[in-house]
């Protein structure tokens, strides 16, 4: 205290600003009046809550000279925390190559980087503090722009199909399908932590360079069915490639593949014996060539199955299913699969965890994604 009544605060200011610059200890105290010991004493001494109240009551007196604030001090941060903002820059600027291809091995954000530290250096902390360090590294959050381009000739399609199937009593009788190809990268979305925009990755998550996972899907009100087709590392289907050879039968996407594997069993049953207000289920699909093969719409018949021959062209947004596949990229992808097998396991996981309750939201959404295609004339909803 009796250091703080020899010493103003425009003279504390003075002795900050000056040993900032650099200057030796004995001009800053000729220069104010003061002893050394008294200079250096306030070149280190943090302004107290009492000296910063009094300031603020000399600069409301009349008559007062302005006070100029005191230069923030440098936030202290812990070796630990320094040692741990290396590692995550490290990890952020990791990168993995697969045949021609560089892509980020942990490019998602804050979720796959939190697990790359406890993966690789068993450090776990909070997605708050991830994007806390990030920003310290003076790494920004960026995003990477998708859109879907539609001719008019696809937009009349589209509104005319929505006008058809917007009435809310379709949603439920709908079973919708649709293959899905999971890849270890489904988590580089489009957000990506990087230090400038010029080192953005491209929004490439294309499965050709990359281990994948093939499914087929089918959810309906009350009734949900996965179908592993395929799975393997982007090494074997180079080799494959390269060599020429052939997949197995039962891992092509082939009409007699979506009839044996896919319709027939539980789908089948389901689409045959459920009814819905007294009304069949209408099982829909899009316009792969197996969908609606001569094949498979003989087996469709024999088996008094209705469906949709009429789904537009480049629709995915009108499928619900596809919501789901994006929650459970999300989901599988939260926990950094690297491999093949990895994505397998996490994609059960996911569909094991979720129940009926959980998907007849998405179901019932149809009949709203139908509403408002046909309001937009056709555009996505």
């Amino acid at each position: 205290m009796v250091a703080y009544r020899r010493v103003t605060n425009e003279q504390i200011h003075a002795i900050k600003t000056m040993s900032a610059v650099g200057l030796p200890v004995k001009t800053i105290a000729e220069s104010q009046g003061l002893s050394q010991p008294t200079v250096r004493y306030w070149a280190r001494k943090e302004p107290t809550k009492k000296a910063v109240a009094e300031a603020s009551k000399q600069s409301a007196k009349p008559g007062a000279k302005p006070v100029r604030a005191l230069p923030e001090p440098e936030p202290k941060v812990s070796p630990a925390t320094l040692a741990r903002r290396e590692k995550l820059k490290a990890l952020a600027g990791k990168k993995t190559t697969v045949k021609h291809r560089t892509f980020r091995t942990y490019a998602c954000g804050s979720g796959s980087l939190q697990a790359g530290l406890a993966r690789e250096y068993g450090v776990r902390v909070s997605k708050a503090t991830i994007r806390r360090d990030m920003r310290a590294l003076n790494w920004r959050y960026y995003v990477r722009t998708a859109a879907m381009h539609l001719n008019k000739g696809e937009l009349k399609t589209r509104k005319a199909f929505a006008k058809a199937y917007k009435v809310r009593r379709f949603a439920r009788r709908m079973v919708f399908t649709d293959e899905k190809s999971f890849t270890c990268a489904d988590c580089t979305g489009r957000y990506e932590w990087a230090p400038s925009k010029q080192q953005v990755t491209k929004s490439d998550n294309a499965s050709s360079f990359q281990d994948t996972v093939y499914v087929w899907g089918a959810i309906g009100y009350n009734f949900r069915h996965l179908v592993v087709i395929r799975k393997e590392s982007a090494n074997q289907r180079a080799t494959r490639r390269r060599n020429s050879e052939s997949r197995d039968d039962r891992e092509q996407f082939t009409s007699r593949t979506y009839i044996t594997r896919c319709l027939a069993g539980k789908v089948q049953r389901h689409l045959k014996d459920t009814r819905i207000d007294g009304e069949k289920l209408i099982l829909q699909a899009d316009n792969h060539r197996a969908h609606y093969s001569r094949e498979a719409k003989a087996y469709m018949e024999r088996m008094d199955i209705d469906w949709t021959d009429d789904w537009p062209a480049r629709s995915p947004d009108m499928n619900p299913i596809e919501n789901l596949w994006a929650y459970m990229a999300r989901e599988a992808s939260k926990a950094v699969p690297l491999t093949a097998d990895d994505l397998e396991a996490e994609i059960w996981k996911v569909w094991d965890a979720m129940t009926d309750e959980f998907v007849n939201p998405y179901v019932e959404s149809f009949s709203g994604k139908c509403q408002r295609v046909f309001q937009r004339n056709g555009l996505p909803a």
